[in-house]
């Protein structure tokens, strides 16, 4: 499986001081965490200068967003891949997006909602997404609502005006 093939990545790096050149960023992100399984700072390094070099992919920016924070590179990772989602969905309410849309994490989302200028687009359309991708995302109410009045329409500038009462109901 990929564990596997990043760990075989991991010792040829360790024998040679080299990556088998590669442009898929997910493969990166594989071998990255195992030289962080096994502490190989030197290993880690190289694949956070690879992966910031290379264009991301919504794949790879969503592994990037999950990495873990004890990881060197992580934070400049997540940074990026928040930068990427941002850009490529600037264009959030088209239709051809909808199907990758839906599938994006919450810190995707967010990063997509904050970033953007939402103040130009129609509110109603916004919200809808918002809740179009919570229903999909969360299919528990409960925890569908936590994220909403958390997280998510606090960025919708619809909520912050009107709908908060009837949302928190």
């Amino acid at each position: 499986g990929t564990e596997e093939n990043a760990f075989m990545e991991l010792l040829y790096f360790m024998y040679s001081g080299k990556l088998t050149p590669t442009t898929e960023p997910t493969h990166l992100v594989d071998i990255l965490m195992a030289a962080d399984k096994f502490e190989v700072v030197s290993c880690i390094k190289l694949c956070g200068q690879q992966l910031t070099s290379l264009p991301m992919t919504p794949e790879s920016a969503v592994l990037c967003l999950d990495l873990p924070y004890s990881i060197s590179m992580a934070p400049a990772l997540a940074e990026a891949a928040k930068k990427f989602f941002a850009e490529r969905y600037k264009d959030f309410l088209s239709t051809k997006l909808q199907d990758e849309l839906m599938r994006i994490p919450l810190a995707g989302i967010v990063a997509i909602l904050s970033r953007n200028d939402l103040g130009v687009l129609p509110e109603e359309a916004v919200y809808d997404f918002v809740l179009r991708w919570a229903d999909s995302q969360y299919p528990n109410p409960e925890e569908r609502r936590k994220i909403l009045s958390s997280q998510l329409l606090p960025l919708v500038p619809l909520v912050r005006s009107r709908v908060r009462t009837i949302v928190l109901d």
